[in-house]
């Protein structure tokens, strides 16, 4: 694994599919990870459950 200090990684559609993906493997080099979507707070909430190190839910369109 490569290691990427502090970096930060910005994944739009990270809840779910390819983007959950990108997110969960950013997660595991290191990074902080905001994950971008749009679904509702509570949604959101619920797919978070799971997802383990720096990431932050943004909701935006």
């Amino acid at each position: 694994m490569t290691n990427y200090g502090e970096r930060v990684a910005l994944v739009t559609g990270g809840l779910r599919g390819i983007g959950r993906g990108i997110a969960e493997r950013l997660l595991a080099e290191g990074m902080q990870v905001y994950l971008v979507d749009i679904e509702s707070d509570e949604t959101a909430a619920d797919l978070m459950q799971g997802i383990e190190g720096q990431a932050t839910y943004l909701k935006l369109n």
